[in-house]
């Protein structure tokens, strides 16, 4: 069971532990329930390239999901995205190059 309270912003804190001895809250459930909620799994955010994803939820509704952020992207990333580009304008490049040799050629 994964613990869930919502900050002042919206955003969720989870706890995957909230029970443990050590590591966890030292609260009751019924405690606990009176600021946040319990779920069984977290949805798996979609990945997207130049966003993050931050995990918001509604305490009332015990509902969670995720809002995306912009972010800077990695070289890694910005490398992927320009050889695609390339790609791309080759590819577009070609169909042109045809099109003049069957207008000229006709």
């Amino acid at each position: 069971m994964i613990y869930i309270r919502i900050n002042e912003f919206g955003r969720a804190n989870e706890h995957h532990m909230p029970f443990h001895p050590e590591y966890g809250l030292n609260k009751s459930k019924e405690e606990l329930e009176k600021e946040g909620f319990f779920v069984e799994n977290i949805p798996e955010p979609i990945e997207q390239v130049g966003k993050v994803a931050i995990l918001k939820g509604d305490s009332e509704n015990k509902e969670l999901w995720y809002e995306y952020e912009e972010r800077s992207l990695s070289e890694q990333e910005e490398v992927k995205l320009l050889k695609q580009e390339n790609e791309s304008l080759k590819q577009s490049q070609a169909e042109q190059d045809m099109i003049i040799m069957e207008l000229l050629f006709r």
